[in-house]
């Protein structure tokens, strides 16, 4: 399976949210004028319309702290990891996100997870179900002792905070959202962002260091801290179409992903 090719968004659709998921998280949505939204799942924390939100924060037990038990043939619908140390305590809670090896035989390859049980304890085993047509190509071991298993992007994103990223910016929610909500996200086109400065027609903008989910122009002396908005601590998320007073929401056209 995988990603289903684009759904055309009409205005009604990119307003809803809804408590139950509809499609799998990192769907494609357009609208006709050419904004791009992406299918995404609220934190714990609602989230403020004209926000930029990122990623949820990295699950530390299933970065580098898996085991691969037992050898897996070159093809096979599903990953059995021993998880050292950490715990799964919502079944299918990596749906949609990957499983990758990063050490020793078989290393550098990358698949999707399509669901997955509760472990119940830490240290146990995880049988990750890949999708259908989504396999290893090249052999693992025991050997293969460092393994990676991440969120989807779009999986319980939060807030960007006003301090140093702890994810990846991934869009702005263009309506007040439910906590724990699915709805769409939106990445690329003209949309109303907050900005924490103002800002001038054509100025690159970045997350905001100072205020949480608020942009500012790069390069923009009006935060707490000059240098976190050199581009290789915070990078461009867009592009300002208009003049916006601090505190208030300007139109960003986002660069996020098209």
């Amino acid at each position: 399976m995988g990603f289903p090719g684009s759904i055309l968004l009409s205005p009604k659709a990119i307003r809803e949210e809804t408590s139950d998921k509809r499609h799998p998280l990192g769907t494609r949505g357009y609208t006709r004028d050419g904004r791009v939204f992406r299918y995404a799942k609220a934190g714990a924390t609602a989230l403020t319309i004209g926000h930029m939100n990122q990623t949820a924060v990295a699950h530390a037990d299933f970065t580098d702290a898996c085991s691969h038990n037992p050898a897996a043939t070159s093809i096979s619908t599903s990953i059995t990891l021993a998880i050292t140390g950490g715990s799964i305590t919502t079944a299918n809670c990596f749906a949609d996100g990957h499983i990758m090896t990063k050490d020793a035989a078989g290393q550098g390859q990358m698949m999707q997870i399509k669901s997955h049980p509760v472990t119940g304890t830490a240290s146990t085993t995880c049988k990750f179900n890949l999708y259908e047509d989504d396999y290893l190509t090249a052999s693992v071991t025991t050997g293969t002792t460092v393994w990676g298993v991440w969120f989807n992007p779009y999986y319980d994103v939060v807030v960007c905070p006003g301090s140093a990223p702890t994810g990846m910016a991934v869009g702005v929610n263009t309506m007040a959202i439910t906590a724990l909500y699915y709805f769409w996200i939106q990445t690329w086109g003209a949309c109303m962002v907050e900005c924490d400065a103002a800002v001038v027609v054509g100025s690159g903008v970045a997350i905001d260091s100072g205020s949480a989910g608020s942009v500012l122009a790069v390069g923009s002396t009006g935060n707490t801290t000059t240098t976190l908005l050199l581009m290789h601590t915070r990078p461009m998320v867009g592009v300002a179409m208009e003049v916006a007073a601090a505190a208030d929401h300007g139109l960003i056209f986002l660069t996020l992903a098209p």
